[in-house]
């Protein structure tokens, strides 16, 4: 892309006048679980055709890795839906499309690897680049961007056209803004669009459902994340959906699909962005809709069904009901502590709600699991459940105590603070930061029931937020699901994770700190156990 304002755009499709329809979806995934996803690929398209879009929007992690059979599955998809000639496509090069290919020294921004995929997808753009639909100017950079290079560009486009909506392509959301983006958002995309009210952020990389109303949010610009197609277990239990969006020289009105049957989402309350953006007045400020929004509530009577699995403990079971409020978010389950007359949070997990499927699939109740390791034995806890919406208000909550007794035996692998570390004392720390872990902390064969239990204390900065993980350089120990994610701000909490211990690794496995841009942390404790026989 030019750095002159006069050759900024490359392209232009529709007049200043028309109206414009665009698919957009994002985290196609192709080949996990490949038969899965190449289904909903091609009903994707699908339902793209069926609304006569102009164009189509992918927003990034085209497939699961970098496999060129996968990517020729994909154009074979598009061109059976589309076999008389595709509507003109945007795709953005992230990082999963990169994952597993051939390293190239010194190749740090993958250009050539992203050349690879432009050319098996028949992608007739750069990674960065930019063009106009209805005199809206579109600007389009790959996820390991030059940011002084976006922030340059986007500042030219908006000096050329002050107070026009400036659309942002990029696949991370900006940090604090759409639903998932506290812990998976880019502070330095933040940073920039917070000094242009005329950014449109269309983003993907944090999965989640477009059911979800957070999915969409506006402070000093508006920010829109588009979910995924890979697997509605990474969309909160959710169905799989697209949008189409009507562009028109005054507003973008956002319709939400779910693509199996195409049936509309919500169809009496599109996503709707009238133009020019005015900050004060924004329709999907958070603040503003929690005004209107009920407050979380569960039905009149309702309790939790607290239960202890084993003897001795191996792990306590907690069962609510679902809210009666439309519109919950999530569910937030907190172990508390009796310390004196009161009580002190140890530990709290998220629980997302399916108010985001349609009603006859809703749950009518969840069920929580807390493994013996958050428990000290004889101790007196209370389990907490609280129903969140989908913009933060916080219900009234469904107590019950416990008395814990005897609890399962581990055996101790490693006690201590991992270094550099010190015992009970805070250490700033900046940016994705290692802790180091003995290696006879993972002394044990292969395959042998291992738990990591962290008790630790952070102070972040507000609206940053940070994530462990237990790895080498190279491989990670336990799946996604098994990552731990911290809130912002200050919190004191215990984290536990359950894992098989892997095969050897030609280096050991130290716990990883990421995310957070900076802060202070203070290792409260910290140990590795293996299960008794």
């Amino acid at each position: 892309m030019a750095n002159s304002v006069a050759t900024l755009v490359a392209a232009a499709w529709g007049g200043e006048g028309e109206t414009k329809r665009i698919g957009i979806f994002t985290d196609t995934h192709l080949g996990y679980k490949l038969n899965e996803t190449a289904l909903r690929l091609e009903q994707s398209y699908r339902l793209f055709k069926s609304h006569h879009v102009d164009m189509v929007f992918n927003l990034g992690d085209i497939c699961e890795w970098h496999n060129p059979a996968w990517y020729k599955k994909y154009v074979e998809i598009r061109e059976k839906v589309y076999p008389e000639g595709l509507p003109p496509e945007i795709y953005l090069f992230a990082t999963h499309d990169h994952m597993k290919a051939k390293k190239i020294p010194g190749d740090k921004e993958h250009a050539k690897i992203y050349e690879a995929v432009r050319q098996m997808l028949k992608i007739s753009h750069d990674r960065y680049y930019s063009f106009e639909v209805c005199g809206y100017t579109f600007l389009v950079y790959p996820q390991d961007k030059n940011y002084a290079r976006m922030a340059r560009e986007i500042d030219a486009a908006c000096k050329a056209h002050p107070g026009r909506p400036l659309f942002v392509l990029d696949h991370v959301p900006p940090a604090n803004t759409v639903y998932r983006s506290v812990n998976g958002g880019d502070h330095r995309t933040r940073r920039i669009f917070d000094s242009h009210p005329e950014v449109v952020a269309f983003t993907g990389h944090v999965h989640g459902s477009l059911a979800h109303e957070g999915k969409i949010w506006q402070g000093g610009f508006t920010a829109v994340n588009f979910g995924t197609i890979k697997n509605p277990a990474c969309s909160g239990g959710g169905d799989w959906h697209v949008a189409v969006m009507e562009l028109s020289p005054s507003r973008a009105v956002i319709h939400r699909y779910e693509i199996e049957k195409g049936q509309e989402l919500d169809p009496a309350h599109p996503w709707s962005l009238d133009f020019p953006f005015d900050p004060a007045t924004a329709p999907y400020r958070p603040e503003t809709r929690r005004k209107t929004a009920p407050t979380p509530a569960f039905a009149a009577g309702a309790s939790l069904d607290v239960r202890r699995l084993g003897k001795p403990l191996r792990a306590v079971s907690v069962t609510w009901p679902a809210a009666s409020t439309p519109g919950i978010g999530h569910y937030q389950v907190a172990v508390e502590k009796k310390v004196g007359d009161g009580w002190e949070t140890r530990s709290v997990k998220s629980v997302e709600a399916d108010y985001i499927r349609p009603e006859a699939k809703r749950s009518k109740s969840f069920t929580l699991q807390f493994v013996s390791g958050y428990f000290d034995a004889g101790e007196m806890v209370r389990l907490v459940v609280t129903p969140v919406d989908f913009f933060g208000t916080h219900g009234a909550p469904l107590v019950r105590e416990l008395e814990i007794g005897e609890t399962e035996s581990w055996q101790t692998l490693y006690a201590g603070i991992p270094a550099p570390a010190k015992p009970g004392a805070f250490r700033a720390f900046r940016g994705n930061t290692w802790f180091k872990v003995p290696p006879e902390a993972l002394d044990v064969p292969p395959g042998t029931p291992c738990r990591m239990t962290i008790d630790v204390t952070l102070d972040l900065p507000e609206g940053v937020a940070a994530s462990f993980k237990l790895r080498t350089d190279k491989s990670v120990i336990y799946a996604h699901q098994g990552y731990i994610y911290t809130p912002p701000g200050k919190s004191s909490r215990r984290y536990v994770v359950e894992f098989p211990r892997p095969a050897p690794a030609a280096e050991p496995f130290n716990l990883f700190l990421q995310r957070a841009a900076h802060g202070k942390i203070r290792f409260d404790g910290f140990r590795i156990e293996a299960r008794k026989k």
